[in-house]
């Protein structure tokens, strides 16, 4: 099956192949930062920045949404160029190829370093050595006359600890401290002060169970829904494990006794809660999320139900498809496999309907935010069904999770209908000096509104298409010409991704005991890491048939964008120039 309306000249569309190469050579800098960012990782570390879980949350929200976008572009590159037969077989040795070597090869390498970053903790690791507040203090040591004392000399009453990044007034709700919390109140102590971890002084209340700070609280203006740093609401956290809590509490240094009946004393602030509630009224959304939690509770129960657990052997344990991790990162040539089944089957049945292109233009539009937004909100809903978090989830399974396939495949098809646009132009990315600033308030947005799952999701997947048609654009500007350093590095893209996650894992484990900032030893990984990689690839796989595989066959020369190749013959078809197909990832 051949399409004869394919493109007349053969150029390399040098910006999108770089945004390509950008979305993958950025995983190596997000993997590498969840050692240093406070994020439950493989190998973390004892020296801890904020900086890298913004970092990590800012990358996560648009990276495989664009690569996916790109790949959906190149995908109808190909089949408009060369058919769908073509198109399969390129696929199947750029893409099914490495992901079997991948799953044979560097997956079990994944299985040992994981193991081995676990067994090798060194026994003496850096310590930090933090100031004291002496607000803080006197808080913690319940002295009330001492508090009175700070507040009335002019103590700062929002300052955080530097140990735990925890202000005063969280402090005294979280000790029960109804008298220290008043007084920090009357000096003007924010009410919804942020600590380090982004909880208020009201999930701390309402964490170890203090009603009388509840009360408090909500009397001088607690936002009684606000989000905590991991998407937690004030009733979340009333509802943490017991065991947990224990763990939690007694890590900065609560005592025993004051957990002592928390589990009565959290029933009692909740209750205050719905009181306060119901007082107040409820916002037009609360149906809404009411009914979106429903779906969410049983869309988590179907996905983690037995159903899915088979035997992969005979004497192993059952494996659930769908939650058992089995192809660590290589899970995105997994879901293109998918994308690809689909886009066939798709040509198959468009290919015998007279339907015209006009699929290609609703990309386009200045109205396209409009249907672009609720499609990918459809999916959006289901995302942290099971934590909540900035971007989406990560399937590792054998299945796909649904709302993933879903919401990753809304990208992918977006890019191939950008194709079908034939944006000569490139309109799409034409005001990126404003898409872009759009994109970091929509982040800024999804950070303090998350835990509510239709607000923040909204906000999400506005800065995910932002980024997209920001960087599409940006691009353009700065690399619509070949540079050959860029070149090389697209070309060597593939294989660091591919090759990276083991020797990030590595790196992280074996010098987290040395007493270095998290900045240089993030420095460290990702120099190491690449330096390595670029070498090996430079001498032991670019001439090889490996890069053969990665890359396509190398060509000593390729026609430019301003300059057609001689030897094809124009066409009467207006159609996208084709960019070099070993690049189409």
């Amino acid at each position: 099956m051949s399409d004869t309306s394919a493109p007349a000249s053969s150029v390399r569309l040098h910006d999108i192949d770089a945004l390509r190469a950008f979305a993958m050579l950025l995983g190596i800098g997000l993997h590498a930062a969840l050692a240093y960012g406070g994020t439950p990782w493989l190998a973390v570390d004892p020296t801890q920045d904020e900086f890298f879980r913004w970092f990590f949350e800012a990358v996560h929200g648009f990276r495989m949404h664009l690569f996916f976008f790109v790949s959906g572009f190149f995908t109808m590159l190909l089949w408009r160029r060369r058919g769908l037969n073509s198109l399969l077989i390129q696929r199947f040795q750029r893409v099914g190829v490495p992901f079997l070597l991948g799953f044979f090869l560097l997956v079990p390498a994944m299985q040992w370093v994981t193991v081995w970053s676990a067994e090798n903790v060194p026994d003496q690791l850096p310590t930090q050595t933090f100031g004291k507040s002496e607000l803080v203090e006197a808080i913690r040591k319940r002295d009330t006359a001492a508090v009175q004392r700070l507040v009335g000399s002019g103590a700062d009453v929002d300052k955080a600890d530097p140990q735990f990044g925890i202000p005063p007034l969280s402090w005294a709700a979280l000790l029960g401290e109804v008298d220290s919390a008043r007084m920090l109140l009357d000096a003007g102590a924010d009410v919804n002060v942020r600590a380090r971890d982004g909880t208020r002084p009201l999930h701390s209340a309402m964490f170890l169970g203090r009603p009388r700070v509840v009360e408090l609280l909500l009397q001088r203006g607690a936002d009684p829904e606000a989000i905590g740093g991991r998407g937690e609401t004030p009733r979340d956290v009333a509802n943490t494990d017991t065991r947990i809590t224990f763990v939690l509490a007694t890590r900065v240094g609560v005592s025993a006794f004051d957990l002592f009946n928390v589990r009565n004393r959290r029933k009692e602030c909740l209750a205050i809660l719905d009181q306060y509630l119901e007082q107040q009224g409820q916002s037009w959304l609360h149906p809404v999320r009411d009914q979106v939690k429903k779906w969410r509770a049983q869309y988590r129960e179907w996905i983690s139900s037995s159903r899915w657990q088979v035997k992969l052997s005979f004497t192993g344990p059952k494996v659930h498809l769908i939650l058992s991790p089995q192809f660590a990162h290589l899970w995105f040539l997994w879901d293109l496999c998918w994308f690809l089944l689909f886009f066939a089957l798709a040509i198959m049945v468009i290919w015998y309907l007279p339907l015209p292109r006009w699929f290609g233009y609703l990309i386009l539009p200045r109205f396209r935010l409009l249907w672009l937004i609720p499609l990918t909100m459809l999916p959006q809903m289901f995302m942290g069904a099971f934590a909540n978090t900035i971007g989406p989830d990560t399937a590792i399974g054998v299945i796909p999770m649904p709302h993933l396939l879903a919401f990753y495949g809304i990208f992918f098809f977006a890019g191939a209908a950008y194709y079908d646009s034939n944006d000569e132009q490139r309109r799409l990315g034409r005001w990126w000096f404003l898409w872009l600033p759009l994109a970091a308030w929509a982040f800024w947005q999804a950070k303090q509104t998350l835990g509510d799952v239709v607000v923040s999701g909204f906000w999400q997947v506005l800065y995910a298409w932002a980024m997209i048609f920001g960087l599409m654009g940006f691009f353009y500007q700065i690399l619509s010409r070949e540079y050959r350093l860029v070149r090389y590095l697209s070309d060597t893209s593939y294989w660091l991704y591919l090759t990276h996650l083991p020797l990030v894992v590595m790196v992280q484990a074996y010098i987290r005991g040395w007493d270095y900032s998290p900045w240089q030893k993030f420095l460290i990984v990702c120099g190491t890491v690449t330096g390595s990689l670029l070498i090996v690839y430079h001498f032991l796989v670019r001439p090889t048939y490996i890069g053969v595989i990665l890359n396509g066959p190398r060509r000593k020369k390729e026609p430019s964008a301003s300059k057609p190749a001689a030897e094809d013959a124009p066409s009467s078809t207006p159609t996208r120039p084709e960019v070099s197909a070993p690049q189409a990832v």
